[in-house]
């Protein structure tokens, strides 16, 4: 008959595994969840010029040596409005606020054209919600997706 386990027991025992194996299975464990970076996926590059361009629907930063940094992109939906449908960073270089710059790029044209905004991104709305006074004037909250 198998032995029952107390669910402390379970999950001390589905944590580490085995007394033999507990070192392993942390390891491995952590390399499942957290795998190590190689060097193309560095989070830490070297400081480099980074410019920004507008394209067709939208702006792209773009580094000298690792080429497309990020991009924001947006549709018109009519003469008034435009969507902000997509924002990317690439992962080298989150966490540096090259989205927000790249959000605020946006708005900076939209709020010279007199346009309006609807952010249908996840990361658009995210900011606009988190900073409602900063985008009240662009924010078409009616035609929001």
């Amino acid at each position: 008959m198998r032995r029952r386990f107390s669910p402390k027991e379970r999950s001390e025992r589905n944590w580490a595994g085995p007394r033999r194996n507990r070192k392993r299975g942390r390891e491995a464990f952590q390399r499942r969840r957290w795998p190590a970076m190689n060097e193309s996926q560095e989070r830490n590059p070297e400081p480099e010029e980074i410019e920004a361009r507008r394209t067709g629907d939208g702006y792209e930063l773009v580094g000298r040596q690792s080429g497309k940094v990020g991009e924001i992109t947006f549709q018109t939906v009519d003469e008034d409005t435009w969507m902000i449908d997509h924002t990317y960073v690439d992962p080298r270089y989150r966490g540096k606020q090259f989205a927000k710059q790249l959000l605020n790029l946006v708005v900076d044209e939209a709020r010279a054209k007199g346009k309006k905004l609807i952010p249908s991104c996840s990361y658009a709305l995210a900011e606009f919600r988190r900073h409602e006074e900063e985008y009240k004037d662009v924010w078409d909250r009616e035609g929001r997706a």
